[in-house]
């Protein structure tokens, strides 16, 4: 996991996965200001540490743009930090290592976390299988203010369902259609360690070449993306230096390019920021509805929204625990 001030997530997240069989975690900080590693300091199941140096990664060919893009753009640092991870991985006999961010909850049951249900899961995978993708869910953005936003929302929106809304350029004035789901629709992977493997993106591994590895679809990731106002403006105000274009060339979508201006670059005060997240990025009931009875071109096609009750359950239960050892006479 590559951090930039995740203070709000990390230590809660590191308990969650935990307590679904994580043996080991590999933390390392891009640039934090908020002390966000200091709150996992004391857990001696993290190796914490700053982001990798080009040098300490053998680059190759594959990773070779990410190593050029190495000092201006924050996705190819996560790339090589994911590269180093899986050689610390490997000494330590891991069997898997996954990569995900602070932000996002790996879910193997939507109605029930059970202690080491993730660990066990994997274990369970046949040899004939190199990765096992999650597939992203989206948290329903229905407050502006959460107190913990992980235990509180347990309604998703579902990545594949292809359902849209409208947001509002104040540059252009003028508006776009964009995804309903906010961020990443790739999901995150789980790889072997017994395999050769390279960061592909922040959201794949590949063979060393490119070549695709065997993979499965199963299991979700829960992305608590931008899930109320201070988030929001924290997550863009983190993003203001985020180029237009991703590692690999691609353009990155409307929304995180708009909104990062918005935040940034648009001159709002706090209330005219706070009234167009209201506005333009948080969904009301009437949006809801209409998303929960959006035509699908197939019948079996995936519903748009899902309800997600175990990861709530679970986090509720490990920061209850959490608590209880803080103040505990030693």
């Amino acid at each position: 996991m590559t951090v930039r001030d995740e203070r709000e997530f990390l230590r809660k997240n590191l308990l969650y996965h935990r307590f679904l069989g994580v043996t080991h975690f590999y933390i390392y900080d891009d640039g934090s200001d908020d002390g966000s590693v200091s709150t996992v300091a004391d857990l001696p199941y993290v190796t914490a540490r700053q982001s990798v140096a080009v040098s300490e990664v053998d680059v190759g060919s594959d990773l070779a743009v990410a190593a050029r893009k190495h000092s201006t753009d924050h996705v190819a640092r996560q790339m090589l930090n994911s590269a180093h991870a899986i050689e610390l991985a490997r000494a330590a006999g891991c069997s898997w290592l996954l990569g995900f961010d602070a932000d996002e909850l790996i879910c193997v049951d939507r109605s029930m976390a059970a202690a080491g249900a993730l660990a066990g899961f994997l274990a369970a995978q046949p040899q004939s299988v190199d990765v096992v993708t999650f597939r992203p869910l989206e948290a329903v953005q229905r407050r502006a203010r959460y107190d913990d936003v992980m235990t509180e929302e347990t309604l998703f929106k579902v990545g594949s369902a292809g359902t849209t809304r409208e947001t509002y350029d104040p540059f252009e004035k003028r508006t776009h259609e964009i995804d309903a789901v906010y961020g990443h629709k790739a999901g995150k992977q789980a790889v072997r360690t017994t395999i050769p493997s390279i960061p592909y993106s922040v959201h794949r591994f590949r063979a060393p070449g490119g070549k695709k590895l065997r993979n499965v679809d199963k299991g979700d990731v829960l992305h608590y993306y931008a899930p109320d106002f201070e988030s929001f403006v924290h997550k863009f105000r983190t993003m203001k230096d985020h180029p237009d274009q991703h590692v690999d060339g691609r353009t990155v979508v409307i929304q995180k390019r708009l909104w990062r201006d918005v935040v940034n670059k648009s001159g709002m005060t706090d209330e005219e920021l706070r009234d167009y997240y209201q506005r333009w990025v948080m969904f009301d009931d009437e949006q809801l509805k209409r998303m929960r009875g959006a035509k699908r071109l197939f019948v079996l096609s995936n519903p748009a929204l899902v309800e997600v009750t175990s990861a709530a359950a679970a986090v509720k239960k490990v920061e209850s625990e959490d608590s209880a050892r803080a103040v505990s006479p030693r």
